[in-house]
């Protein structure tokens, strides 16, 4: 099937093979009346007080072909809108020790905003810490080398630690525990006014705003922090500004890498991609107690305007994993969160009725993916 709007041919060879060798105009017009992204988020993302999360993977009017397809197709190319590039870009890094702060922020700026910031990021100081203490290295590699430069470098990983493994009595994650001791050698790579930041705030927030939209956010960042027992921020320098975009960026290994190199200290994994609904503002009281008591290490990581919150946690050892995996998802569906938000279902996740029907919509047979969102795995779903 052939919806990009190119003239690739008829034949599923000709298309192919003209789209392979790139024998087409890519200064084609697009298909009309079809688009590349959600003209409707800004809008819905601006809806605060709805009682329902902005964006999940399991909203059944954004599933379309390719989009949300999760492995049902064979995707060899996509059409995608592009944006005109910003003239001027501005990072804001504010902190606070009163979550209901970064609640006001995210509400005014959703509210009173015309155009909305490019990112706004938040990050507990838990996992400040953690990309701080277990990515250094992937910083420093993508500081200084190209990314694409590291899917060599997991396949140099993967055969070194593979090579390891075949010897008697050999520690596991060879690579990764060397990688570790190599980053604490080097310099310290944080800026010092981030470090002040978060020696002195629990709760961090980072807005990356461009041209028209820098302004409005200093405004509104002043008038909230002039009074300094509500916290503080930043205007950070381009290298400021760069390495806290790269801190939050390389964070997402963090958990892992905790899993693999403190085995003593260490249990199984729990990450959790959840949205959250638009009005919780009690978003930094969601993991109960009972399931704190149970975590060497709950990080907590959140894309702030559209409420989706990444909970990757480190159980304790000994802790039952699956029991606890159910009593936190069991708590958040009671909170009316829907997840994961922005990752596939893949096999861990049950996929909820309308997500199963568009599986079922795109691959009859049941052929590719089988078993994708714990469905049958047997031929047409049986």
């Amino acid at each position: 099937m052939n919806h990009l709007g190119l003239e690739l041919g008829d034949s599923p060879e000709e298309i192919l093979t003209n789209l392979q060798e790139g024998r087409f105009d890519p200064d084609a017009p697009g298909v009309s009346g079809r688009v590349g992204s959600d003209r409707g988020y800004q809008d819905r993302v601006r809806q605060v007080d709805a009682a329902t999360p902005a964006r999940f993977n399991a909203d059944r009017t954004r599933l379309h072909e390719a989009s949300g397809s999760a492995g049902k197709l064979a995707i060899f190319a996509v059409r995608v809108d592009t944006f005109v590039a910003p003239n001027e870009e501005q990072v804001f890094w504010a902190g606070t020790n009163d979550p209901s702060v970064l609640t006001t922020i995210r509400r005014r700026i959703l509210g009173e905003f015309e155009e909305l910031p490019e990112m706004c990021e938040y990050m507990h100081r838990s996992y400040f810490d953690a990309s701080d203490h277990y990515c250094k290295d992937t910083f420093l590699f993508l500081r200084f080398f190209n990314s694409s430069l590291l899917p060599k470098l997991f396949r140099l990983k993967a055969s070194v630690d593979g090579l390891i493994g075949r010897v008697p009595r050999s520690p596991a994650h060879v690579s990764d525990r060397v990688l570790q001791r190599l980053g604490r050698l080097w310099p310290d790579h944080l800026p010092k006014r981030l470090r002040a930041s978060r020696d002195r705030y629990e709760h961090m927030l980072m807005i990356k705003a461009n041209d028209d939209v820098i302004a409005p956010s200093r405004a509104l960042l002043e008038e909230i922090f002039a009074d300094a027992t509500a916290g503080g921020f930043l205007s950070c320098t381009k290298d400021e500004g760069d390495r806290a975009i790269l801190h939050r960026f390389v964070a997402g290994g963090a958990s892992s890498r905790f899993h693999m190199v403190e085995p003593k200290h260490a249990g199984g994994l729990i990450p959790l991609d959840v949205a959250l609904p638009r009005n919780l503002e009690a978003w930094h009281e969601v993991v109960p107690d009972d399931v704190r008591d149970q975590l060497a290490a709950p990080f907590v990581l959140a894309h702030f305007l559209c409420h989706v919150f990444h909970y990757d946690f480190v159980a304790l050892p000994g802790v039952d994993v699956v029991a606890l995996r159910e009593r936190l998802e069991t708590h958040l569906d009671g909170l009316g969160a829907k997840y994961p938000a922005e990752h596939n279902v893949g096999h861990l996740y049950r996929a909820e009725a309308g997500l199963r029907d568009f599986y079922v919509g795109l691959d009859p047979t049941n052929s590719f993916n089988a078993g994708v969102g714990q469905t049958s795995k047997r031929k047409h779903y049986a």
